[in-house]
C-alpha cells in the first residue's frame, strides 16, 4: 500500500514561519511469515531559515505467536517541539523496540526507546502499559487501565537565556536566573504513572468516535540555575536540581467518518498537561486508500506515554 502525507507546521509567536513536511512511502505485508514492513522518506523546509531537511521511516512488525507480536523502528524526524528549535533545524533519530501483547480483549505494551540528537546526545526512555475491557456491546467497548513510564537523557540541554555578564549585571534586581532548554528539551528522571480509559462506538457503518483520557502521578529532577564564584572576578553559572511532583492529565476525541469506500474524513482535538506546559491540539484530515474498504474497523486508541 503506497501512501503520500503533507503536513504544514505554521508558527505565530515573535515570528511567522512555516515547516511544510512531505513524506512517501510504502506498507508491505508478508502474512506467510507474520511479517509487516513500512518504509518511507520524505523532504522538510524548516522554518525561519527555510533550508532543506530530509526524513526517513522504517518499522517491521513481526507476529511471534498468537499473542505476542514485535515491533522495531528507527526514524529520523524533524524537531519542532521548542521555541528554540524553531530556528535552529533540528533531527532527530529515533529507535525504538516493543512487544506487544493481545489476549481476549486484553492487550498491553512494553518499549524501549532513544532519541538520538547531534553532535550526540541521547535521550532515552521505557514505559509499559496494559488495557483491559471493563464494558462491552455490539456497536463499541470501554477499556480502562494503568501506564507507567520512564525518560532520562545523557546531558541536559537547559541553558541560562542571558550571558554571564548580563546576569551578574541584573543579580542585585534579580537573583532568579532564567533558563530555558535549548534547543531541545531533555528529561532527567522523569517518571510518570497514570490510570487510563478509553471509549470507542461505532454510531453506524460509516461514522466511529472514540474519547481517551489518562490521569496520574509525575516525578521530575527539574533544573535550576545559580553563581558560583570560581575565583575573584571569574564568575560562572552552574546547575542543580530539585524533585517536583505534578498530576499528568491527558485527553483526546477523535471522529471518523467514511466517504464512501476508499476516502475517510478525520476529526482529532488532544490535550496534553505536564509540568512545563498546557497544549491543546485540533486538526481535521482526509484520507484516500487506493484499495477498497471491505469493513469499518473500530480504531483503539492507545495512551501517551511522555
Amino acid at each position: 500500500t503506497i501512501y503520500l502525507a503533507a503536513d504544514d507546521y505554521h508558527f505565530t509567536e515573535n515570528k511567522i514561519a512555516d515547516a511544510p513536511w512531505i513524506r512517501i512511502g510504502d506498507k508491505l505485508n508478508f502474512s506467510k511469515i507474520g511479517l509487516h514492513v513500512n518504509i518511507g522518506g520524505g523532504i522538510v523546509q524548516y522554518p525561519v531559515k527555510n533550508e532543506i531537511g530530509w526524513s526517513g521511516n522504517l518499522s517491521l512488525n513481526q507476529r511471534i505467536c498468537a499473542h505476542f507480536d514485535a515491533d522495531l523502528s528507527v526514524d529520523r524526524v524533524p524537531y519542532l517541539d521548542t521555541k528554540s528549535s524553531i530556528d535552529t533545524n533540528i533531527a532527530a533519530t529515533r529507535v525504538a523496540a516493543m512487544l506487544n501483547w493481545h489476549m481476549a480483549g486484553w492487550s498491553g505494551q512494553a518499549a524501549l526507546m532513544n532519541s538520538n540528537y547531534e553532535p550526540g546526545n541521547n535521550v532515552y526512555g521505557a514505559y509499559a502499559w496494559v488495557m483491559a475491557p471493563l464494558v462491552k456491546f455490539k456497536a463499541g467497548k470501554l477499556l480502562g487501565g494503568y501506564s507507567v513510564s520512564y525518560s532520562n537523557s545523557e546531558e541536559s540541554s537547559y541553558k541560562p537565556v542571558l550571558g554571564v555578564s548580563q546576569i551578574v549585571a541584573n543579580f542585585a534586581s534579580n537573583p532568579n536566573i532564567e533558563g530555558l532548554y535549548n534547543p531541545y528539551f531533555t528529561p532527567k528522571d522523569l517518571f510518570i504513572s497514570s490510570a487510563l480509559l478509553t471509549f470507542n462506538i461505532n454510531l453506524s457503518k460509516s461514522v466511529n468516535f472514540s474519547l481517551s483520557g489518562d490521569v496520574g502521578y509525575g516525578s521530575i529532577s527539574n533544573p535550576y540555575l545559580y553563581l558560583s564564584v570560581v575565583k575573584p572576578g571569574d564568575t560562572v553559572v552552574n546547575k542543580g536540581y530539585s524533585t517536583e511532583t505534578f498530576v499528568p492529565v491527558n485527553a483526546s476525541a477523535a471522529f471518523n467518518f467514511n466517504l464512501g469506500k476508499t476516502w475517510v474524513l478525520t476529526a482529532k482535538y488532544i490535550y496534553h498537561n505536564t509540568y512545563f506546559f498546557t497544549s491543546n491540539y485540533g486538526s481535521i484530515g482526509i484520507q484516500k486508500s487506493f484499495q477498497h474498504r471491505k469493513k469499518s474497523g473500530m480504531m483503539t486508541a492507545r495512551p501517551r506515554h511522555f
